[in-house]
């Protein structure tokens, strides 16, 4: 793809999908996602109630799954613009935190463009994945109103959330980048690397709340056993890209700048022990403790900056998805107990 940009270096707005373009002159773009989600589903349903469809769900005749899908899929068409909006937004102001602290260095001052490529192989993976392998197994599809709103449902889904996808993925390599970049890092004090970390982490948080708003769909998938065990390890491997790429580049930079200093430091310490021991100097002696001390704190430097309040924020992102399964599984055993 090839992006337009401005002298400031971010991309032209005219690669910002429509849907993020239109949320972002919103004053409260979560409300406007709410009453969409909502609108779409309601929607949905009155359609498969008028069908007669809800009451042969309802009366055990046909499985719920294709309409529990095919809801959740226009309650994910709402969310995903917004979360790619905060995407934006949010790197934006890492960005411009890190151009606080480190100055022109930064090269970059937007998030980075979406690409209508992503889109098309995003919807083209859903639509192999729900659409196209069940109809190889079955041998032929039912052209009733809930396969024609889950291909829609599924091909508007799989296209935001290609270009989303893609977009936090370009976001993260940028900012890994960047981290490589910089000036002479202070190991004693990585507060000025915020940006990075808030990066992983709401990156991790924008991209886990997708599968489990979905996750649900794997209790009972029936003949879509293998779809669904797919479309969460993919959503599976970019939650993990989401939370550790963006501080790979500084993750580089602190070990090789605490292999450096230590190198040196190990070297000063040799040199003021001989010192120590053949002339018995006291300011040599003093020296030698403050060395041995810087040593010891820079031993204890971590070399990756998410810090242990940063790891359990992530633990508990994953277990969003982990206690969706749960209620839904629950929720499905209920209904078997009651009907």
């Amino acid at each position: 793809m090839q992006a337009s940009s401005h002298q400031d270096g971010g991309p032209d707005n005219r690669h910002t999908p429509l849907s993020v373009r239109v949320l972002d002159r919103i004053s409260s773009p979560i409300t406007v996602a709410l009453g969409a989600a909502f609108a779409l589903t309601f929607g949905y349903l009155l359609g498969e109630f008028l069908t007669g469809r809800v009451h042969r769900v309802l009366a055990g005749d046909e499985d719920s799954l294709g309409t529990r899908a095919t809801a959740t899929l226009f309650v994910l068409i709402a969310y995903v613009p917004v979360a790619h909006l905060y995407l934006c937004r949010w790197t934006e102001g890492h960005l411009a935190a890190l151009r606080a602290s480190f100055g022109s260095v930064i090269k970059f001052e937007r998030s980075a463009p979406a690409s209508r490529g992503a889109g098309l192989l995003g919807a083209a993976t859903f639509l192999l994945l729900f659409m196209i392998f069940p109809i190889l197994v079955a041998g032929s599809a039912q052209w009733t109103f809930q396969f024609i709103a889950a291909l829609i449902g599924g091909t508007a889904f799989g296209w935001l959330a290609g270009r989303f996808s893609v977009c936090m993925v370009k976001d993260a390599l940028r900012m890994s980048e960047l981290a490589r970049s910089l000036p002479s890092l202070d190991l004693l004090d990585l507060d000025s690397l915020s940006p990075f970390i808030q990066q992983g982490l709401k990156s991790a948080l924008l991209t886990v709340i997708i599968p489990a708003i979905s996750s649900h769909l794997s209790v009972s998938p029936g003949n879509r056993m293998l779809a669904a065990s797919a479309y969460l390890l993919i959503w599976l491997v970019l939650i993990l890209v989401a939370f550790t790429l963006p501080v790979q580049g500084i993750h580089d930079r602190i070990r090789r700048e605490k292999q450096v200093q230590l190198r040196k430091i190990r070297s000063e310490i040799r040199d003021v022990k001989e010192q120590v021991s053949e002339s018995g100097n006291e300011g040599a002696g003093g020296r030698l403790s403050a060395l041995l001390d810087f040593e010891t704190r820079l031993e204890r430097v971590r070399e990756w900056p998410y810090d242990a309040s940063s790891w359990r924020r992530f633990s508990l992102y994953l277990l969003l998805g982990l206690g969706s399964w749960v209620g839904a599984a629950a929720v499905e055993r209920l209904l078997d107990l009651a009907f």
